[in-house]
């Protein structure tokens, strides 16, 4: 009998177990590659007894015990395995012996291999506990614990109450409900050994860096006459046949004259190129970090006072309250990272405060402007996005002295759009 075990990587190419043997049964044989790492067996219509002997004292090296009925089981065992990681050589086996009618319990460091009888199901007499080394523990729970008949989490999580009620405010953190819905930091399973098994390999599968990225926009207030015109479009072809001259080549609009993409450009670069421009007027430049599905909020701006309710004291005298509003720029981005691309939820919102000129002219108005898009960015790619216009007209009335005689009557129209660019990189921690 001969069992080689390199170093891990896995590939089953065939697993098959039934209850008669009808040839001479032929011991079994390994053959793995030198330069690819993992375990390689080849089984073909090995005994019971010779199957289990071989998986623990060749690959497992640990303690069992085979029932005598088990073990003159005349059921065989056909396989032929390469490159499988050890780590998940366990579940293949006991996958094996559960097909082919067999229990395996363990108890006190030994497993017990026995006949399963007909309609007995699986005992849960394992308890693995697992402390994740990057996902939350709620995560990895919520995702894989469907995968189990027998096996549960033990830690169990209320379902949120339907009616909306919120807790009670004299709730300081130790009630029944506060404490199972407090955050965890460790796996508790309680399942089958083939379960457990099967655990460890998604966990090694699953419990890896969450992906995340880098997030850096430049926002621009572009200002502009009517006798001056401005064309967004115009300006970004400009600006990418002059990159192109030092970077190589620019992308071409992607969908509608107020989204662009830039393709192997820098972002840096294409702020120094609008710097010259003096209508690009420079908001705001975030740069942070956001990971997958996870909401990131910038917000610039001041806090306005604005006149609030008013209230009476027990004399009847009026109480003027002061409310604070804030005011600025808002740019909140939630990505969806997948293989290739970015899925970017962008919302901006840019908001001011003007006099107010009827009604409660005592209290400034708010003017917001809000634009949210959902696209796909590659990573490394400049999107430019417009569309946030607002135009304002001013009027310019010249009278004779001491007559309502008009002299000049002068329209002015001027027009402000937001422009963002963003771009995005991958940020994952290695």
């Amino acid at each position: 009998m001969n069992v080689s075990r390199p170093l891990a990587a896995l590939s089953l190419l065939g697993l098959m177990a039934t209850g008669h043997c009808q040839a001479t049964p032929l011991p079994p044989t390994a053959a793995f590659g030198k330069s690819i790492p993992g375990i390689s067996m080849t089984f073909d219509r090995i005994p019971v007894s010779d199957f289990v002997m071989a998986y623990y004292t060749q690959i497992q090296k640990s303690p069992f015990v085979i029932d005598p009925t088990a073990a003159k089981s005349d059921a065989v065992f056909t396989m032929s395995l390469e490159r499988i990681p050890p780590a998940q050589v366990k579940s293949m086996f006991m996958e094996a012996m559960r097909s082919a009618g067999f229990l395996v319990q363990r108890r006190g460091g030994v497993d017990f291999i026995r006949l399963r009888e007909d309609g007995e199901k699986p005992i849960a007499d394992q308890v693995f506990i697992y402390h994740p080394r990057f996902r939350d523990a709620n995560y990895l729970s919520d995702l894989i614990g469907g995968l189990f008949a027998t096996g549960h989490f033990v830690q169990n999580r209320p379902a949120p109450r339907s009616d909306g009620a919120p807790k009670a405010s004299n709730d300081r953190g130790d009630s029944p409900l506060s404490l199972q819905s407090r955050p965890t930091d460790t796996l508790v399973f309680n399942g089958t050994e083939e379960e457990v098994a099967k655990l460890k390999g998604y966990l090694a599968s699953l419990d890896t860096p969450a992906k995340q990225v880098r997030v850096r926009a430049v926002v621009y207030e572009v200002s502009g006459s009517s006798n001056e015109g401005f064309n967004l479009g115009a300006v970004i072809r400009s600006a990418s046949q002059k990159l192109s001259l030092h970077i190589g080549a620019a992308g071409a609009a992607v969908a509608g004259s107020s989204v662009f993409r830039l393709q192997s450009t820098s972002l840096d670069v294409l702020a120094e190129l609008f710097a010259t421009d003096s209508r690009f007027n420079v908001v705001t430049r975030p740069d942070v970090l956001a990971a997958d599905g996870q909401l990131t909020r910038f917000q610039s701006g001041e806090n306005v006072p604005v006149l609030g309710q008013v209230s009476y004291d027990n004399k009847g005298n009026p109480l003027q309250s002061v409310d604070y509003k804030p005011s600025g720029i808002v740019i909140e981005a939630r990505p969806q990272i997948r293989g290739e691309v970015v899925s970017l939820q962008l919302n901006q919102e840019v908001s001011n405060f003007v006099p107010t000129k009827t009604g409660v002219n005592s209290s400034p108005t708010l003017m917001t402007r809000n634009l949210t898009t959902t696209f796909d960015a590659k990573p490394g790619d400049v999107y430019v996005i417009g569309g946030l216009k607002t135009q304002k007209e001013t009027q310019d009335r010249s009278f004779f002295p001491f007559t309502s005689w008009a002299v000049s009557n002068a329209k002015q129209l001027s027009s402000s759009e937001i422009v963002v660019l963003v771009q995005v990189e991958d940020a994952t921690p290695i």
